[in-house]
């Protein structure tokens, strides 16, 4: 008995439902709750839109504020238009969802089908699946300049729809383009394609949108080059470096540069075939028969080293050249070199600090060319040390020589009589003990 009084009340309620909805059906402007209006215009409802206002969607809400003008109607019969003014949040659209489920969250969904609600067809490869359009008032109408877009990217297969995301951006909907594209791949481009990183190997291509899969980055063009970070020697040599790391220096031999991690050296890269790096000499100065040294008393002596001896050497860019006795220059051919040289010093008393610089000179104008760092060697006690010079000249120098020399400047501060000897012993240097090197590459 009971089952079937529940049949009958629950069989009452639905006659009772679709009445009303066929009622509701054909009346238009009926009276409902305040601000909810419904009008004759395809059935349209406004919440919040009186009498004067119209809805311009199947449903329209509006908030506190004043009436849309014209300008703010939508093309077509929108599913939903929301209207805000004045305060921050009073257009927002919220959904909100509490749960406990990793998975679960607020979602905003576009669906999208070919055929029909009742018979939906598979869609097809670049058909767009939703966007996310933005507008904006220019003063007399509204411009729509940027959007995302979903896109099918490929042909649908039972369980897979391919789809790619679009950024698009511009100052209307007739010049804003596509700036970033992720494709169902992971593949990602930016431009047009003026910039393509493959999902798969992680290489970029620049001008091209395949890159080679045996280099991290391949660039293409007919037009442009590249350009890496420039810098003086100084600046190179305050950089502290890892093998392979390349810089092109713009000065002092100005070229390409790397570093190489074995030897902890930037080295220059050259042509071998026309610059070979066999092309160099390794040049000792030996102690001749006549004693020399530097001044005592402070007073500053500039010694032009006797390069006198070819320990090794391949090429023949370098060369010795005597120009007077014992002063044996170096002749180079035109080009650009890096030089390395040191000389000793030993200081001559215990009261005074031996002081030397190393350089290196214009053969003829005395022109300092390369300039190493000033030394010094504390008077309490007899000790040796060793004057540095590191850099590249190019040749002809500025005067258009193509000799070089190694000169050092020494003294001895305050001692009257003792001088510093331009030596590595505790005695008096014996002839051909060597004093200088000096190692010279031709790199240019």
């Amino acid at each position: 008995m009971k089952q079937q009084l529940s049949k009958k009340l629950a069989a009452f309620i639905i006659s009772v439902m679709m009445f009303s909805v066929s009622v509701f059906a054909q009346w238009d402007n009926i009276t409902l709750p305040p601000h909810i209006f419904n009008t004759n215009i395809g059935g349209r409802v406004g919440i919040g839109t009186g009498s004067t206002l119209i809805p311009s969607g199947i449903l329209t809400v509006k908030g506190p504020g004043s009436l849309p003008s014209p300008a703010w109607v939508p093309s077509g019969i929108p599913i939903f238009t929301g209207y805000g003014e004045n305060v921050v949040g009073n257009a927002d659209y919220i959904l909100a969802m509490a749960s406990d489920i990793v998975g679960a969250r607020p979602v905003f969904m576009g669906r999208r089908s070919r055929g029909t609600l009742s018979l939906p067809t598979a869609v097809i490869k670049n058909d767009l699946l939703s966007s996310y359009l933005v507008s904006g008032y220019d003063g007399s109408a509204f411009q729509n300049p940027a959007s995302i877009d979903f896109y099918a990217d490929g042909i649908p297969s039972a369980g897979h729809v391919p789809s790619r995301i679009s950024f698009v951006t511009g100052t209307n909907s007739t010049d804003r383009k596509e700036r970033l594209k992720i494709e169902s791949t992971g593949d990602v481009t930016v431009n047009n394609n003026q910039l393509v990183v493959k999902q798969s190997g992680g290489n970029i291509g620049i001008g091209t949108t395949a890159p080679n899969n045996s280099a991290i980055v391949e660039m293409n063009s007919t037009t442009q080059g590249i350009l890496i970070p420039r810098m003086n020697l100084t600046q190179r040599n305050l950089v502290a470096g890892v093998d392979g790391l390349l810089i092109y220096q713009t000065d002092n031999g100005k070229g390409f540069y790397y570093f190489d991690g074995t030897s902890r050296t930037w080295k220059s890269l050259i042509n071998s075939s026309t610059n070979p790096w066999n092309d160099y000499a390794f040049m000792i100065d030996k102690k001749p028969s006549s004693e020399y040294g530097g001044n005592p008393g402070g007073i500053p002596n500039w010694i032009d080293r006797t390069i006198n001896s070819v320990l090794s050497g391949a090429g023949s860019s370098v060369s010795l050249y005597s120009g007077t006795a014992n002063n044996t220059g170096i002749s180079l051919a035109s080009g650009t070199y890096y030089i390395r040289a040191s000389a000793p010093l030993y200081s001559g008393s215990s009261t005074g600090d031996a002081r030397t610089k190393l350089v290196v000179k214009d053969f003829s104008t005395n022109e300092i060319l390369l300039e190493g760092t000033s030394e010094f060697a504390n008077h309490n006690s007899f000790v040796q040390i060793r004057s540095f010079v590191e850099g590249t000249i190019t040749i002809p120098t500025p005067s258009g020589a193509s000799v070089i020399k190694l000169s050092q400047w020494v003294t001895e501060i305050a001692n009257s009589t003792n001088k510093p000897t331009l030596g590595v012993a505790t005695t008096i240097p014996s002839v051909n003990e060597v004093y200088s090197q000096i190692f010279i590459q031709r790199i240019q």
